[in-house]
């Protein structure tokens, strides 16, 4: 077979040919590897290992290629796919490169999707490895001063920083931004911790985008009254975070949190997950583009403090009364119709900032 890769010859043309009966699977299995090594555009590169693991013959130089692609290639959305292609084709071989990965990552996304392949797919001969997982883990969360639980939550965040900025990685600075949040001198804790556990977290993420790639400046922020009207302001500067419009699940695992603002981030819907936060006392999800009002709330049996100003609602459930200790439900914003007698009664007992 020819070694030299037509100029015009495409991961897709290689699968379609593949299926037309064209070629053989070893010779699909070849040209795809050989695009791989001569393509330096992302997206042929990603859509070549997707394509390879829906077709790669089990043999132990296929498992060398990709394994070397886990630990040496630069891209780490490459290393992400490559690391669910083996765990799917060569689990009983990968063992090996799981553990040097869990040595030797520092990209977030990666390292999330290697810990997701080991806890959650008991049925993957790779589970055997729970006990390194939950020992990273472990160490993440030392050096966060918190729970391992709470440290996968921030670990599902600097994931999602890795969307934006893939050189993002899990050094030194990552622990001394969150010293640094938790720091700040505001009326409103950005990032507190008690007892090993995230008791507040005010999270938006183009502020926090700025906070992190300013983390030499974050001292002085405390000189500033107001810092959520300086970052807001700040918000005009050229963030690439605009796509943003999803809380992470593992939101969840913060079973002490106390204090929640989330506003400000394009939200549609809230993770289910939120009705695990029984201790929560303030919620704030003003600003979001939320249209249907998010029944996994009417959980939050301590709930005291409800912000939804200026997000799609058009009306609030009547089941909204089984909020037995809120006390200010915040509206403003929205186009609020059709309040039910019953409705109605609830929401003169509470402090509300519309006319009802």
């Amino acid at each position: 077979m020819n070694k030299k890769v037509d100029d015009k010859l495409t991961p897709l043309r290689v699968i379609s040919n593949f299926n037309d009966g064209k070629l053989t699977l070893e010779n699909a299995n070849e040209l795809l590897i050989l695009i791989f090594k001569n393509s330096k555009i992302y997206n042929e590169r990603l859509e070549t290992i997707e394509y390879l693991g829906s077709i790669i013959t089990k043999n132990n130089r296929n498992f060398k290629f990709l394994e070397n692609i886990l630990i040496s290639d630069t891209d780490p959305f490459i290393r992400k796919e490559v690391a669910s292609v083996i765990a799917e084709n060569f689990p009983d071989q990968a063992a090996h490169s799981f553990r040097w990965e869990l040595k030797n990552e520092k990209s977030p996304i990666v390292i999330k999707s290697i810990l997701d392949i080991i806890i959650n797919d008991k049925k993957n001969p790779l589970h055997k490895l729970q006990a390194e997982a939950n020992r990273w883990l472990s160490e993440f969360g030392n050096l966060l001063n918190i729970t391992p639980k709470e440290a996968y939550f921030i670990l599902d965040i600097e994931s999602i920083f890795s969307l934006y900025d893939k050189s993002n990685t899990l050094n030194n600075d990552t622990f001394k931004f969150y010293k640094e949040l938790e720091k700040l001198n505001t009326k409103t804790k950005w990032f507190s911790i008690k007892n090993r556990h995230i008791q507040s977290l005010k999270f938006n993420i183009y502020k926090w985008t700025f906070l992190r790639n300013s983390l030499a400046l974050m001292k002085s922020f405390n000189k500033y009254r107001d810092l959520d009207l300086l970052l807001s302001l700040l918000r005009q500067m050229d963030l690439d975070v605009k796509k943003f419009n999803r809380i992470p699940l593992s939101i969840g695992n913060l079973k002490h949190l106390e204090f929640l603002d989330l506003s400000e981030n394009n939200l549609k819907v809230l993770p289910p997950s939120i009705q695990h936060l029984n201790p929560l006392k303030q919620l704030d999800l003003s600003y979001n583009n939320i249209t249907i009002f998010p029944h996994t709330l009417l959980s939050l049996d301590n709930l005291e403090i409800l912000d939804l100003r200026f997000n799609n609602l058009s009306e609030v459930p009547t089941e909204i009364d089984q909020l037995i200790n809120l006390q200010k439900l915040y509206l403003k914003g929205n186009s609020i119709r059709n309040i039910s007698n019953n409705l109605r009664k609830f929401l003169e007992s509470l402090k509300i900032d519309i006319e009802i």
